[in-house]
């Protein structure tokens, strides 16, 4: 498992947390170094920041799309963006489960043993499940917009 979040306090914890559920648990400071790690050996789960400088994690989703490591890894984002905007966005670049900070380690450890659980095939399926609610909540918002 790879956690990458440009925050030190939150690697910290997040690492020191599955580590106690029994994880191996790599981190990067960045989205520039977690492409680096993951062309070595892409992990079986990434937990992904998506505000980082440089290298944001909207671009290491496109980046793992195109160079075909998404395939092998399945992607939960951790992130403090909760716009649906940007939660659809997550989710077209190939996030599979997005889960918004502040959250409880009990959240992350449920997300966390749902994906493991899950299939490629589901969790693909469950993604475009969550576009297409996102879709319809955004018309009925504009049908009482109106």
């Amino acid at each position: 498992m790879l956690v990458v979040d440009d925050n030190q306090d939150v690697r910290q914890l997040v690492t020191a947390v599955l580590s106690e559920e029994g994880h191996q648990i790599a981190i990067a400071a960045n989205g520039d170094s977690a492409l680096k790690a993951m062309r070595l050996t892409a992990p079986d789960i990434l937990i992904l920041d998506i505000m980082m400088p440089e290298v944001d994690g909207y671009s290491v989703l496109k980046k793992m799309t195109e160079e075909g490591i998404k395939q092998k890894t399945k992607v939960l984002v951790l992130t403090a963006k909760t716009a649906e905007a940007d939660w659809i966005r997550g989710y077209r670049l190939g996030a599979d489960y997005y889960l918004t900070k502040p959250f409880t380690m009990d959240e992350l450890i449920r997300t966390l043993n749902e994906m493991i659980r899950m299939t490629h095939d589901q969790l693909r399926k469950r993604r475009t499940d969550e576009i297409e609610k996102a879709r319809l909540f955004s018309r009925l918002e504009n049908v009482f917009d109106d």
